[in-house]
């Protein structure tokens, strides 16, 4: 099964998978904030310390879903 959901960020993805018992055997979550700090090393080539971390603060990343 796949679930969406519109989040504050972007969106929340849910990926279960089942074997049929009582539990699943896969499940993933995939949150905003890991596909904004993935895409990060690309913005920030050739860019200063300074001006990197202005494009590190405007990508919105929570820490608390990058905690999982």
């Amino acid at each position: 099964a796949f679930v969406s959901v519109e989040a504050p960020a972007g969106e929340l993805a849910c990926f279960m998978v089942s074997d049929g018992s009582d539990r699943p055997c896969r499940l993933h979550f995939r949150v905003p904030s890991l596909l904004h700090a993935q895409i990060f090393p690309r913005l920030a080539v050739g860019l200063s310390i300074e001006r990197a971390e202005l494009v590190w603060d405007s990508l919105d990343i929570s820490a608390a879903e990058m905690d999982r």
